[in-house]
C-alpha cells in the first residue's frame, strides 16, 4: 500500500472495527497506555496522562503518533515531493514509513545518539541554514528548557517554504507554566507531571509560538473527523498537532 491510501480502503472495514493506519492492521482494540496518579487526576493534560485506546496491539504504535501521520498524509507533501526531512526523537513506526520512501532524504535525531540516529541537540542544530523542507519535533519542546534557542534553530535549518510538525501535552484549562527554579527530578514530578519535563503548555500556546514569526494551522481530530472514525483510528478527540511555517 502506498503512503495516503489508507483511509480510501478503510471506509470498507466499518466504524465498530477498529484500524491501525500505520500498520494498515485491523484490529479488535487498543491498548490503555500513558502516565496515571494524582497530577493526571487533577489536571486534564490533552495528549499525556492515561488513556484508554492508545497503543496498537501490532506495531506498539500510539495515539498521538497515529494522528501526526494522519495529519501528515492528508495535509501535507511530505509523501508526495522530494523533501529532506529532520526527524526529532522519531517515532518507530512513522520512522520506517519515511525511510522507505525513496523521495525522502530523511534525518533521524535525538539528543543522545543511538543506531542510525544523529546526536543533535534541538537548541544548537549542527545542519546548515534553510537545509529542510519538512522538521518533526513532537514532544519534544516540554522537554527543552530553553524554548526560544530551539524554535530558533528549528527556524534557521528549515527552507523558506518549509513546514513544521509540532505537538506537545496541552492544558486547556491553565496558561502554560514554568518555573526555572524547579531542577530535580521530584519536583519536575509534582509541578509538570514528569521527571523530564520543564512546562506544561497552556491554552495560550498559540500566542507564545507566535511571538516566534510562526504562522500556525491546527489539526484536531474532532474538528476533522466524525466521533466514529476518531474511535476506529484511536486518535485522540481533541489532540492538537500543529503544521508551521515561517
Amino acid at each position: 500500500m502506498k503512503c495516503g491510501e489508507f483511509k480510501k480502503q478503510n471506509l470498507d472495514t466499518g466504524l465498530t472495527d477498529h484500524y491501525c493506519i500505520l500498520c494498515n492492521s485491523q484490529i479488535d482494540s487498543f491498548f490503555p497506555g500513558g502516565y496515571s496518579g494524582d497530577f493526571f487526576r487533577n489536571k486534564k493534560i490533552i495528549g499525556s496522562g492515561y488513556r484508554e485506546n492508545v497503543i496498537c496491539p501490532n506495531c506498539r504504535s500510539m495515539d498521538r503518533e497515529r494522528w501526526c501521520y494522519y495529519v501528515m498524509q492528508k495535509y501535507t507533501d511530505i509523501f508526495q515531493k522530494t523533501s529532506t526531512i529532520l526527524h526529532f526523537a522519531p517515532e518507530r513506526r512513522i520512522a520506517d514509513i519515511l525511510q522507505k520512501n525513496e523521495k525522502a532524504d530523511y534525518y533521524k535525531c535525538d539528543l543522545y545518539k543511538a543506531g542510525d540516529i544523529h546526536k543533535c541537540d534541538i537548541t544548537d542544530i549542527q545542519f546548515r541554514d534553510h537545509f529542510f523542507d519538512y522538521i518533526i519535533v513532537n514532544h519534544v519542546l516540554e522537554h527543552v528548557k530553553n524554548e526560544a534557542a530551539a524554535i530558533n534553530e528549528l527556524k534557521r535549518v528549515l527552507k523558506e517554504d518549509g513546514k513544521i510538525i509540532l505537538s506537545f501535552p496541552v492544558c486547556p484549562d491553565m496558561k502554560t507554566y514554568e518555573d526555572d527554579r524547579i531542577v530535580d527530578e521530584a519536583g519536575r514530578l509534582r509541578a509538570f507531571g514528569q521527571e523530564d519535563h520543564v512546562r506544561i503548555y497552556g491554552k495560550d500556546f498559540l500566542e507564545r509560538l507566535s511571538q516566534y514569526g510562526l504562522n500556525i494551522k491546527v489539526y484536531t481530530p474532532c474538528q476533522e473527523l466524525e466521533k466514529g472514525e476518531i474511535e476506529k483510528y484511536g486518535f485522540i478527540s481533541d489532540d492538537i498537532l500543529m503544521v508551521c511555517s515561517k
